[in-house]
């Protein structure tokens, strides 16, 4: 018995010895920033502060919090620096398509991200934000709302939970056993993230899209009755891998908007010199650029000590330059997309074929420097200058025009509605409305919620106030119902025009005996809102789309409620068209 247990005392020493005093190389080139993370105003373990202290412990200047929400209203538009390190408000939603990760709001949402991915991005812009698809390619947590024209900010194409997933039962049993010695070990389990940077290169083909290293770190695990475990604790998450930015950098977030950034695992080492981006006589193109002229240079130089690193450039997603060295330049470059992934050829724990380092994408041009659309500069000599990048435009607040990349809407009188941007209805052609008389609709809500409904100067307008929704107590909803049956089968979506005094988002629900199905609407306030909502675009309650069983409705809904925002507070809204269309 006892030898049975020398042996494996032996067999576990032999295991971690790899990671007995390994310390990686630092270098005091980069300010970093650790993306996902989770604090106790979701189920975090620790405070933004104490998130905060293990960051400056572990060399971490900013943190970007993913506290669980839609958005969370407490992480939202978190912003505060605790002794030098900047901890940055944000978000995960999980949405029927999988997570997004909301972060830099400048607005408090008024409500929560709504359910299609393109109208969930374009309320995040509008409140002053970013997002980010996390677990792109997760077994678990896959994101699934992959349609054409949709491009999140950024993608998350590493994760460790995604990593640990992947393992076998064995290497899991190893990496937790060789964890808590160092975790470092987990270097040594990471195998090359494929699937993610394919999804990557193929966003990239329809425009700028940039690259994260994510945690998802909570400072430990819950066990269930109270009980934690403080592993894998912020720090050491922190020391593994995290997004580099120049030391000189003045702001952070707007570099981190702008692509300005590369992704690392510090914990392999830390370069002491990066550089990728495009040269032109005296202008240089950073990373994250899409205006770099075909008659420029591309050059990626690397240096970090101890270490012969391996450069690979890519083009569309395809290796075209590959060296052992610490420099390479192309010059007069093809037109296309160029990122570049380097790799350590020596590394004691971090497999060679695992990119340590990921750049962000420079995109040339097919035109000339003269006719190029007008370049972000910055001289070698005068350090950062302006970007045209689309990131580095000004943040919007909850006051900004409503962006046009969701639901098709418009302001103002139409008659008849008109599409904006021709995905639904090409070359200005109308759609075939069947309008309902607002009269079938009545009221329905819950027991504290006051509500009328009725025609104000023809008009037909809801007054509501939508009571306080305690957690753990009774739902708060309000609802217009008409529960008359409907074939809607030679129909493609839902149709309103209507007015609001309060920017909200409205939920339209059908229903066919216990399915139940839902899309949303957004109105502004003090102006016509015109609103088509393809079919296509419902949810089903508790599950993602499905086609739906048009012919027979029993019944549909026009919706307020604690399910899709903060509840306690009155509104007002003017049907002036509602309907289906063909």
């Amino acid at each position: 018995m006892l030898g049975a247990v020398a042996l494996s005392v032996l067999a576990w020493l032999m295991s971690v010895r790899p990671y007995i005093g390994y310390v990686p190389v630092r270098s005091d080139a980069w300010q970093w920033m650790a993306f996902h993370v989770h604090s106790t105003m979701s189920d975090g373990h620790g405070t933004p502060e104490e998130i905060a202290r293990a960051a400056r412990v572990s060399g971490i200047g900013m943190v970007i919090l993913a506290d669980h929400g839609r958005p969370n209203p407490a992480a939202a538009a978190f912003r505060e620096t605790f002794d030098g390190v900047t901890i940055i408000g944000g978000s995960e939603a999980n949405l029927p398509e999988g997570h997004l990760i909301g972060f830099g709001m400048t607005a408090v949402p008024p409500y929560w991200l709504p359910p299609w991915p393109p109208d969930a991005l374009s309320d995040l812009t509008e409140w002053g934000g970013a997002g980010a698809v996390a677990y792109p390619e997760d077994a678990v947590f896959r994101w699934q709302y992959w349609e054409p024209g949709f491009r999140p900010a950024m993608l998350e194409v590493l994760n460790p939970s995604t990593v640990f997933r992947r393992l076998g039962g064995w290497e899991k049993t190893r990496l937790v056993a060789a964890f808590g010695l160092s975790e470092y070990a987990f270097l040594d389990f990471l195998a090359p993230p494929v699937a993610e940077l394919a999804r990557w290169d193929q966003l990239l083909a329809d425009g700028p899209v940039f690259a994260l290293f994510g945690l998802n770190a909570h400072g430990g695990v819950h066990l269930g009755g109270g009980l934690r475990l403080p592993v894998p604790s912020y720090a050491a998450l922190f020391n593994l891998w995290a997004v580099g930015l120049t030391e000189s950098e003045a702001d952070p977030e707007e570099a981190l908007r702008r692509g300005e950034y590369f992704c690392c695992l510090r914990g392999a080492a830390e370069p002491a010199r990066l550089c990728f981006d495009a040269v032109h006589g005296k202008r240089v193109y950073p990373v994250g650029n899409w205006t770099v002229p075909a008659e420029a240079s591309l050059r990626l130089d690397v240096a970090v000590d101890g270490y012969t690193p391996r450069l690979v450039l890519r083009r569309d997603g395809r290796q075209i330059r590959e060296i052992v060295d610490r420099e390479l330049v192309v010059d007069r470059p093809t037109p296309g997309v160029y990122r570049a992934e380097i790799y350590l050829t020596d590394h004691p724990l971090l497999a060679p074929d695992v990119p340590w380092i990921l750049t962000n994408p420079l995109r040339v041009t097919p035109g000339s420097a003269g006719e190029s659309p007008p370049a972000p500069v910055r001289t070698p000599s005068a350090g950062a200058g302006e970007s045209d990048h689309p990131k580095s435009r000004p943040k919007q607040t909850a006051q900004a025009s409503p962006p046009t990349d969701g639901p098709v809407e418009s302001t103002g009188p139409t008659n008849p509605p008109a599409d904006l941007d021709g995905t639904l209805f090409p070359n200005g052609i109308s759609p075939d409305l069947r309008l309902v008389d607002p009269s079938v609709f009545h009221i329905e809500k819950d027991a504290e919620t006051t509500a009328t409904y009725a025609a104000v100067s023809g008009v037909w307008t809801l007054d509501y106030h939508l009571a306080e929704h305690q957690t753990g107590g009774d739902n708060r909803w309000v609802a217009l119902a008409d529960r008359s049956r409907r074939d809607l089968s030679e129909y493609s979506g839902f149709h309103i025009r209507a007015w609001s005094d309060t920017q909200r988002r409205y939920y339209v629900e059908i229903r066919s005996g216990d399915r139940w199905y839902y899309a949303s609407f957004k109105c502004y306030p003090g102006r016509e809102t015109v609103c088509h909502v393809p079919f296509s675009r419902f949810y089903r309650v508790l599950n993602g789309r499905q086609p739906i069983p048009l012919a027979d409705i029993d019944s549909w809904f026009i919706t307020q409620s604690n399910y899709t925002g903060p509840a306690g507070f009155s509104a007002r809204l003017k049907l002036l068209e509602i309907g289906f269309y063909r």
